[in-house]
C-alpha cells in the first residue's frame, strides 16, 4: 500500500525544521499508523516537495511594518516598555490570572488606563463621565511623576484603588501651594466615583487581557505576518499556476509525478494506495484526482486541516460546478468515484481547517484537538503521536 503525504503552505526545505518534521512523521506513519492497516516498514512512503515553486516575495517582505523603523506614529504608542512589561505580566501567567496590583507593579499607567477605562463603559451621565475623565488625567499625571510609588509594593487587588486615590490626593495637596484659592481636589474621593473606579478595577479582567491581547499579537506581528503571507501566497500561487490537464504547472507537475510513481509500486499483493493532504495539500490532491489525472485510484483519502470544502463552495476547484445548489446542504456533491473512503480532519482551533461533511456526500468529519492555540494549530496535528494513533484507528476500520 504505498502511501503519499503532500504538505501544505510555508513549508519551505530551506528551513531546518523541514527536514525534521519529515524524518519525525515518516518514522509516526511507520509506527503508529501502518500497523493498524497491515503495513510493515518496507512501505514506500512519497512526500512529494512543492514548497520551492511556492511563493516568493520580490522585495522581501518589504511590506512588513517593523517596529524599529522610522515610520511616523499615528497617534499615542501603546507599546512602550511599560506596556510590553503588563503584556509579560499576561502572557506569562495566562489571561485572566494576573490582577490590577500585578499589572500596576509591572506599569502604574496601564493600571490607571484599563481601571478607568472599564468605568467609563459604565457611565450614565455627561457629569460622571466628565468626572471620570477629569480623574484620569490628575492619575495619569500622578503615575507619570511617581511610576513606581513605595505603596505599590504592598498593594492588593483589594485595596489598589483606595491606595491610589488617596496617594495622588496626597501628591496633588502637597505639589499645591498654601495660597493656592484653587479648591482641593475633593470628587477624586467622591463615593460614587471611588465605588465605579472599584467596579472597573473588578470588572478589569477581560477587558485589560483583551487589551494585552492585543499587545502582544502586535509584538508578534512580524510572525504572525510572515506566516499569513506565506499561508496566502501559496494559496494565490497555485490558483494562478496550476495550469491545465494538457499543460500542468510546476506544484501540480511535482505532486502528480508522486501520484504516478506511487501507483505504479501497486500490484496483486499490494493494491491500495493511500493519500494524506494537509491543508493546500489537500486542495492539490483533490484536483489531480479530480481534473489533473482522474484515472488514479486512490483507497483512502485523508485531508487534515484542509480547505477542499470552502473552494468548493466558493468554486475554486479545477472541476468546481457553477451555479449554487438548489436546495443546499441537502445537495451535496458527489465524493469522487476514484476515491474509495474519504476522512476529513480538522481542530476548532485552526482556523484554516474547514468541514467536508456538508459539501460532499461520502466523506467523513472527524474533530481533533490538537491542544494548540489559534496560530499553531494548523501545523499541530503532525505533531502530536496521538493523532497517528488514532489514523491508524480510522485506517484500520473497514
Amino acid at each position: 500500500m504505498p502511501f503519499v503525504f503532500v504538505h501544505g503552505v510555508s513549508n519551505r526545505a530551506s528551513a531546518p525544521e523541514y527536514s525534521e518534521n519529515e524524518l519525525a512523521r515518516n518514522a509516526s506513519f511507520r509506527g503508529l499508523v501502518f500497523p493498524g492497516v497491515g503495513l510493515d516498514e518496507r512501505t514506500a512512503i512519497f512526500n512529494p516537495y512543492w514548497g520551492g515553486d511556492g511563493v516568493k516575495f520580490r522585495w522581501g517582505n518589504a511590506s512588513l511594518p517593523e517596529r524599529d523603523s522610522l515610520t511616523e506614529t499615528f497617534g499615542t504608542s501603546a507599546f512602550a516598555p511599560e506596556t510590553r512589561a503588563a503584556a509579560e505580566v499576561f502572557g506569562s501567567s495566562g489571561v485572566g490570572t494576573s490582577g490590577i496590583a500585578d499589572i500596576a507593579r509591572w506599569s502604574l499607567s496601564e493600571a490607571i488606563e484599563v481601571v478607568w477605562v472599564a468605568a467609563l463603559s459604565a457611565v450614565d451621565s455627561e457629569e460622571q463621565a466628565a468626572a471620570l475623565v477629569e480623574s484620569y488625567e490628575k492619575a495619569r499625571s500622578y503615575a507619570c511623576a511617581n511610576p513606581k510609588p513605595a505603596w505599590l509594593v504592598n498593594a492588593s487587588d483589594g485595596n489598589f484603588i483606595d491606595q491610589l486615590l488617596f496617594n495622588a490626593s496626597q501628591a496633588i495637596a502637597d505639589a499645591r501651594p498654601s495660597t493656592a484659592s484653587e479648591p482641593q481636589w475633593e470628587s477624586f474621593g467622591a463615593t460614587e466615583m471611588l465605588n465605579r473606579l472599584r467596579d472597573g478595577a473588578r470588572g478589569l479582567t477581560s477587558l485589560a487581557s483583551s487589551k494585552v491581547a492585543t499587545v502582544m499579537t502586535s509584538l508578534a506581528r512580524k510572525k504572525v505576518h510572515m506566516g499569513v503571507s506565506l499561508f496566502i501566497g501559496d494559496v494565490f500561487q497555485y490558483l494562478t499556476r496550476r495550469g491545465s490537464k494538457d499543460s500542468p504547472g510546476p506544484i501540480v507537475h511535482k505532486v502528480l509525478h508522486d501520484f504516478r510513481a506511487a501507483r505504479s509500486l501497486i500490484n496483486a499483493d499490494d493494491p491500495k494506495l493511500v493519500i494524506v493532504g494537509h491543508s493546500l495539500g489537500g486542495v492539490i490532491s483533490y484536483d489531480i484526482l479530480t481534473h489533473f489525472d482522474p484515472t488514479i485510484e486512490v483507497a483512502e483519502f485523508v485531508t487534515v486541516g484542509s480547505q477542499v470544502a470552502l473552494f468548493e463552495e466558493m468554486t475554486l476547484c479545477k472541476e468546481s460546478q457553477t451555479g449554487i445548489p438548489a436546495n443546499p446542504p441537502s445537495d451535496r456533491l458527489k465524493k469522487p468515484e476514484n476515491v474509495g473512503r474519504w476522512l476529513n480532519i480538522f481542530d476548532f482551533n485552526d482556523i484554516f481547517g474547514f468541514r467536508a461533511e456538508g459539501v460532499f456526500d461520502g466523506v467523513r468529519d472527524f474533530a481533533f484537538e490538537t491542544e494548540k492555540g489559534l496560530l499553531k494549530a494548523h501545523g499541530g496535528y503532525f505533531h502530536r503521536p496521538g493523532f497517528y494513533y488514532r489514523l491508524g484507528e480510522r485506517l484500520a476500520e473497514s
